[in-house]
């Protein structure tokens, strides 16, 4: 990875990335300088329309992990920002996850414009500053990783108000490290929503409507942070608008990280994976919930329903090692009762 930068008032600020992976993880420091900012449209396929760095003065220097700094000297054109020494910028669909700087302060306007692969991105909650139009373009984004910050207000809210997608929110007591080592102490499911203008012609009055529940979401805040109870308050909400699916992923999510979690929110999670069987059984083979189906398969309460869901769906996309395990928990859970229940058939 490559990094075109130049410097900042408190640091570094970095203009332009290039590179072969689409998951990039932009480095704390660069010459011993903490990187604060993020340049406009630094991942933007439209920075050389924008013109951004043309009109800059100050000096720019190309960075490289192992090799150190280089100042730039020529002047840039479009095709500099597309590709630097036969590196491809990453930019635009070619990003699918970034993990911002821990000291970064401010993002630059359209940083992320038209990343419409990228999937999940991680930062720190005390970036101060999101510029106009971060957003525009992230359609696919799906995982929001973000981690305390020293000091200052939590930026969640504001981003969370810019993205109307489903989204899951993994919160860290620390940055992540590459390979995401350490877990995360909660993740949370925050559902969609859209707004829709509708035009009353004769009195010539355009209202808005708002769609799905997933904006009361986006205000779970209090003093600043996210609140779980007021999240898991939302719950009846989301019973009564979204599909069963969504809502079983969030129930499942709750219940593995019970961040704040109340009793009779538990009890609320609980009733409702009971109620949907086969909506439980599908997000349980999902592949980010691989523990959560080893703890499901642990717990006492596994019940006879989930079970047949979870084996029936094991089978027909020819998972044999998880049919295998079923049929270990079927033992654990079921085996001694279904050896009586045909005891008793037999002797009727």
């Amino acid at each position: 990875m490559k990094l075109l930068y130049g410097t900042a008032s408190d640091g570094v600020c970095l203009r332009r990335c290039f590179g072969l992976d689409g998951e990039v993880r932009l480095p704390d420091q660069v010459e011993g300088i903490p990187v604060t900012r993020l340049g406009p449209y630094l991942f933007s396929d439209g920075m050389e329309r924008a013109g951004i760095l043309k009109r800059m003065k100050a000096p720019l220097f190309l960075w490289e992990e192992g090799r150190g700094s280089l100042p730039v000297r020529e002047p840039l054109d479009g095709q500099d920002l597309l590709e630097w020494e036969g590196l491809p910028a990453a930019s635009g669909p070619a990003l699918t996850s970034l993990s911002l700087p821990s000291e970064i302060r401010q993002v630059g306007a359209y940083s992320l414009y038209g990343c419409s692969s990228l999937k999940r991105l991680e930062f720190s909650l005390s970036i101060s500053d999101w510029g106009a139009g971060v957003f525009t373009g992230c359609t696919n984004l799906e995982i929001l990783g973000v981690w305390p910050g020293a000091g200052g207000r939590s930026c969640l809210k504001e981003v969370l108000s810019e993205l109307r997608q489903t989204l899951e929110v993994e919160f860290y007591d620390s940055q992540p490290g590459p390979a995401r080592q350490i877990h995360p102490r909660a993740c949370l499911v925050l559902p969609e929503f859209y707004e829709e203008s509708v035009e009353n012609t004769p009195a010539r009055i355009v209202s808005r409507q708002m769609h799905g529940c997933g904006h009361m979401y986006r205000y779970c805040f209090a003093d600043g942070r996210f609140s779980f109870r007021e999240y898991d308050r939302l719950f009846s909400y989301m019973k009564a608008e979204e599909n069963p699916a969504l809502a079983c992923r969030m129930a499942l999510y709750r219940l593995y990280w019970p961040e704040d979690l109340g009793e009779e929110a538990k009890e609320s999670y609980r009733a409702y994976l009971h109620e949907h069987p086969f909506e439980t059984a599908r997000n349980l083979l999902r592949p980010r919930c691989g523990e959560i189906l080893k703890k499901v398969l642990a717990d006492p309460s596994l019940s006879r329903a989930l079970w047949e869901c979870l084996s029936d769906l094991a089978q027909k996309e020819g998972q044999r090692g998880l049919t295998a395990q079923l049929m270990e928990a079927f033992h654990q859970h079921f085996g001694q009762s279904a050896a009586k229940g045909r005891k008793r058939r037999f002797e009727l």
